[in-house]
């Protein structure tokens, strides 16, 4: 119907009858849908955003809280080692593959000749080689590997217990590159006592140090995380957390 509107004494009457033709439902819906995250959205109805669509900036490309005291086994008699006569490569079967990528390490503590660390190359779902030392026929044997226990992480498929107080973490996805920037905390820790008292914290004061010897890669990194100058006694850290940021 006509709108009559007045201002300053002048009156404008509006004739224009509006109906769907001339515009009115565009208030409820966008002539032309615009995508939002690539999703798509017109005005009518609520969209969801995938969370997977979403980068954070600046997130940590990995993260994990483990507990540096344990001293976990994967695998126990389920896993075994094969190697021909001379080989310098055992393919290490097991029920459970850990998650693990090539590239990751692993401490090997029985089952080989040679007990210590070894990097992974993933061959399937079951199976993973590791270069060894030895050359003689090795048959089936159980074999284990020594473990830290993990309470949470984030793209962290293990934690490697390479010696007291050195870990290697084991990245579940490879990074974009080895220039990440390796960031760790400790819990209290009396080296003398073994006490995790907060009345330690300012006497004994833990270290956390990105390692020299084995340099971080895109798939793991090693840190050495030790407790107070009394660091002599064996005790290892209840509570480590480590964080890496990059790219």
């Amino acid at each position: 119907m006509p709108t009559t509107i007045t201002s300053a004494g002048v009156t404008f009457t509006d004739t224009t009858t509006l109906t769907s033709a001339n515009g009115v439902p565009s208030a409820l819906k966008l002539t032309t849908a615009r995508t939002i995250n690539g999703v798509s959205f017109d005005g009518t109805a609520d969209i969801t955003i995938p969370g997977s669509s979403i980068v954070a900036i600046n997130a940590a490309k990995a993260w994990v809280n483990f507990d540096g005291a344990s001293s976990g086994t994967w695998a126990g008699g389920t896993s075994t080692v094969q190697r021909l006569t001379g080989s310098s490569t055992a393919n290490v079967i097991t029920s459970n593959p850990h998650g693990l990528i090539t590239g990751n390490n692993v401490y090997v503590a029985t089952g080989l000749v040679a007990s210590g660390g070894y990097s992974v190359t993933v061959t399937s779902t079951t199976r993973f080689s590791i270069t060894t030392v030895a050359t003689t026929l090795i048959v089936q044997s159980p074999i284990t590997f020594n473990v830290s226990t993990i309470r949470s992480s984030y793209n962290v498929s293990s934690v490697t217990k390479n010696a007291t107080s050195v870990y290697t973490v084991n990245f579940a996805s490879a990074l974009a590159d080895a220039n990440y920037a390796i960031t760790g905390s400790l819990s209290v820790l009396n080296q003398s006592t073994g006490s995790t008292s907060d009345t330690n914290a300012s006497v004994y004061n833990g270290s956390f140090a990105v390692s020299n010897d084995t340099v971080p890669t895109t798939t793991s990194c090693r840190v050495v995380a030790s407790g107070g100058y009394y660091s002599g006694n064996g005790y290892e850290n209840p509570r480590i957390c480590v964080a890496i940021f990059g790219n």
